[in-house]
């Protein structure tokens, strides 16, 4: 297989988040969803639901395998596992998520969701390439079938103190055979400009 010539992105980095991140100082005109609203019986089937367990495991728990699990393809996991770099994986995530508090002196408020909508099908393709070469070599060939766009809101504190309150994106895509996975800080549209299929 050729190697792509674009950097990849890790799937679980919040950094590509802030950077899809814009400070929002209205308010939206249907208040978002407050983190103690997230569903305790959720639907893994419903892309929404899936979304609200990772960003909980990923601000609320810190729970670096669950984040994980809702972030990879199964097929990733099972080969990172047989070749015992699963544990690497999982320890790269857990400093990743340590960044997030420790940067910004607060935890991250997740507030809710803002807008969701359906994917255009011509990125699926791209989705499919950044997911099948998630993590290093752990390349697969998982195939994406449906995919769907959020926004969402989150509290921020900078260094005096100061809550600012951001709107960010991020996709949930359904994997045929597996389930649906999120893909932070993306759209379907900068997925595909970064892993435009003439480029690897």
């Amino acid at each position: 297989m050729k190697k792509k010539i674009i950097c990849l992105i890790s799937a679980s980095a919040m950094a590509a988040t802030l950077a899809s991140c814009s400070s929002s100082k209205s308010s939206s005109s249907s208040a978002p969803a407050s983190r103690s609203a997230v569903t305790s019986s959720v639907d893994d089937s419903s892309y929404e639901n899936v979304f609200n367990i990772y960003i909980t495991a990923f601000f609320t728990d810190k729970d670096a395998e669950k984040v994980l699990e809702y972030s990879m393809p199964r097929a990733v996991i099972e080969k990172l596992k047989s070749e015992n770099r699963y544990d690497k994986a999982k320890s790269s995530t857990e400093k990743k998520i340590a960044s997030q508090f420790s940067a910004y002196g607060d935890a991250p408020d997740f507030k809710g969701i803002l807008t969701t909508g359906d994917m255009d099908p011509a990125n699926y393709e791209a989705a499919a390439s950044y997911l099948n070469d998630y993590y290093d070599d752990g390349y697969t060939d998982v195939k994406v079938t449906s995919g769907y766009e959020i926004t969402y809101s989150i509290d921020y504190k900078n260094s005096n103190g100061e809550t600012s309150n951001n709107e960010c994106t991020a996709c949930v895509v359904g994997i045929e055979g597996d389930g649906l996975r999120v893909i932070d800080g993306m759209t379907g549209d900068l997925l595909t400009k970064l892993y435009n299929t003439t480029t690897y």
